[in-house]
């Protein structure tokens, strides 16, 4: 949402982002997420190589409809491609709105996630 802002960090530099974000930044609030980890983070570094290895000894199909990531919000059908970005995705940031205005943008009136 424009506007709307997710960071990530250890926690002292999330206390210091909260306590400059209002003075500094004009943030109207600042909320701790309740997660159960730091997805899309490169504090999740230590898991892509095994989801790679993972990955490599696992078959997928080309999908009847293309796979759209939320990594570079673009549509995909390579399954290679797509073993590609599911490793990126665990470090990269979540393209949430520009997914969306993609999608919009070719014409999808509805989406389905899978989380």
């Amino acid at each position: 949402c424009p506007g709307n802002y997710a960071v990530s960090g250890g926690v002292a530099g999330c206390d210091k982002l909260e306590e400059i974000a209002k003075p500094e930044f004009k943030a109207r609030m600042t909320v701790r997420l309740a997660v159960a980890g730091a997805f899309h983070t490169d504090y999740m570094s230590p898991a892509v190589d095994k989801l790679k290895e993972v990955l490599a000894s696992t078959e997928l199909s080309k999908p009847r409809i293309p796979v759209v990531s939320n990594v570079d919000a673009e549509p995909h059908s390579d399954p290679d491609t797509i073993k590609e970005i599911l490793a990126k995705q665990v470090t990269a940031p979540v393209q949430w709105e520009t997914t969306m205005n993609t999608l919009r943008e070719k014409g999808y009136a509805c989406c389905h996630p899978i989380l």
